[in-house]
């Protein structure tokens, strides 16, 4: 069975999602303080927060046109930093 790949926007994917390009991703996550970019791998599926269950937005910052034939990336989930302050 195959996998779908399904965008939230033209350009935002969120976790749960196959990436379809392999890349430097920006992340957005309003409840937790995660990395500000990570790289993904075409093929695998969008990470989670490993703090919550709330769902955690990507926007593909950076392709990366050609991979070494070593280059693999097994993100399954991003570490949590602490939660997000109310206060800006």
């Amino acid at each position: 069975m195959s996998k779908k790949v399904i965008s939230i926007t033209d350009d935002t994917w969120k976790t749960g999602a196959v990436v379809a390009e392999t890349g430097l991703y920006e992340v957005f996550h309003s409840a937790h303080e995660l990395p500000e970019q990570v790289t993904l791998a075409a093929g695998h599926v969008f990470p989670k927060c490993e703090a919550c269950d709330e769902p955690v937005a990507f926007r593909l910052r950076k392709r990366l046109e050609r991979q070494p034939p070593s280059f693999r990336i097994d993100l399954y989930q991003l570490p949590a930093s602490g939660k997000k302050s109310d206060a800006a």
